[in-house]
């Protein structure tokens, strides 16, 4: 994978700019409703591997999520990797938190 990566979540640059600008990954998000402003759409991911960009994936949900031990993070796990596997993301590829 390159090194040089750019995060975004609300703007959503055009990928064809990310690659020119000399990125090769991005770092998108999901979370358990795929309504979110900053969830990552299947069209998107497409779209960023279209231009040859590779994906990571962050899972974000509610602030107080890591407060709720070990039960909340399995179901925090499932709730993402459902979303990912909708993006067709790879199953063993990590999801950040």
């Amino acid at each position: 994978m390159p090194d040089l990566g750019v995060d975004y979540s609300f703007a959503r640059p055009a990928p064809a700019t990310i690659k020119a600008a000399g990125y090769g990954f991005v770092v998108r998000y999901v979370a358990p409703s795929s309504e979110s402003a900053k969830t990552l759409s299947a069209g998107e991911a497409a779209a960023l591997h279209a231009a040859g960009l590779a994906i990571l994936l962050v899972f974000e949900d509610g602030a107080d999520n890591a407060l709720g031990g070990s039960a909340q993070g399995t179901r925090d796990g499932q709730i993402a990797r459902a979303a990912a596997a909708a993006l067709g993301y790879p199953i063993n590829c990590p999801i950040f938190t």
